[in-house]
């Protein structure tokens, strides 16, 4: 397994959307997500979420556009009365539909339309073919990248 890869699913990380923790190590979103899930429910609401490979405590994970619904302990505190924010934000921030401009075709011009592939502006047929158009740059394809979170994250803590 190269350093390219999810280290918990095993496939390359650019074939999701990739997150880094606190502690450097990179993983697909999706496959951290199932993870940290997996974990609030067998240690209930005194764990902090770890990094799968190192075990560091890690920050609750950001929404991400393409995100169906905000899960306790791995979105937000447990305990916290910030999960009905998080469900807002959610909503008014991360439910942006695929942004692709269809080309042919009767809706030639208007935007696609379809949900996003999770952590992305564009649907799974849209990603692919803007995948293969610019050649794998998944920061260009994704809209917050795993930075630009962390910025964030780092910036509400100090508030």
């Amino acid at each position: 397994m190269s350093e390219e890869d999810c280290g918990i699913c095993g496939l390359e990380l650019s074939d999701k959307f990739p997150y880094t923790l606190n502690c450097g190590h990179k993983f697909h979103y999706e496959c951290l997500m199932k993870s940290f899930n997996n974990i609030s429910y067998t240690i209930n609401s005194k764990k902090n979420n770890q990094c799968p490979y190192c075990r560091k405590n890690s920050e609750c994970l950001p929404l991400v556009n393409g995100l169906k619904k905000v899960i306790p302990g791995v979105h937000c505190n447990i305990n916290s009365s910030s999960i009905d924010d998080k469900k807002q934000e959610l909503k008014e921030k991360y439910s942006q539909k695929c942004g692709y401009t269809l080309t042919r075709g009767k809706n030639k011009g208007d935007q696609c339309g379809k949900n996003c592939v999770l952590g992305y502006g564009y649907c799974k047929i849209h990603l692919e073919k803007m995948k293969s158009k610019h050649g794998n740059l998944i920061s260009d394809l994704s809209l917050p990248t795993s930075n630009d979170i962390q910025q964030t994250q780092q910036t509400q803590q100090i508030q």
